[in-house]
């Protein structure tokens, strides 16, 4: 974090979400699929809109180590190892509170979730961390600078930002 601080980048501070969400609370998710390498095309085109640059070249790296491309049609994606969320994209609030449940359903009954780097503009995530239950823990920080783009609704990875 010093190395960061040195360099001048304004400190985003976060919060994380983490449990066994409660599944009984989850909405129908049942139209968010796993697109695999077909999926890239729609996660590279939102991760442009919201943070300036495209997913496309990222993605197949931590795909190919067992990470699983979520589409809910072409309004949101997820990157998802395990029953931790990776990263997640959408075009409106509504498809990332939508695609946020359905990473958490796919995990799977009883799996630990964990959804890391929640910043400033990602409150629209709260309510579903809340709902299913998940307790929030301070987190980060999160160091980002240079011409983004508006990063909501969006969930960094550390890796990924």
């Amino acid at each position: 974090m010093g190395t960061y601080a040195h360099t001048g980048l304004p400190i985003r501070p976060c919060v994380a979400a983490a449990g066994i969400p409660d599944l009984e609370r989850a909405p129908d998710v049942d139209d968010v699929v796993e697109a695999g390498d077909a999926g890239l095309e729609v996660a590279d085109a939102i991760g442009r809109e919201l943070r300036g640059a495209g997913h496309g070249r990222d993605l197949p790296v931590p795909m190919a180590h067992g990470a699983r491309l979520l589409v809910y049609e072409d309004r949101a994606f997820a990157l998802a190892r395990a029953s931790n969320l990776i990263l997640l994209g959408a075009r409106d609030e509504g498809a990332a509170q939508h695609m946020l449940w359905a990473v958490f359903a796919a995990a799977g009954p009883g799996a630990t979730v964990n959804v890391d780097f929640l910043t400033a503009g990602q409150d629209w995530a709260l309510p579903v961390c809340l709902d299913a239950r998940l307790s929030l823990s301070p987190d980060g920080p999160m160091f980002a600078g240079g011409a983004l783009g508006p990063l909501a609704p969006y969930i960094p990875s550390g890796a990924y930002l």
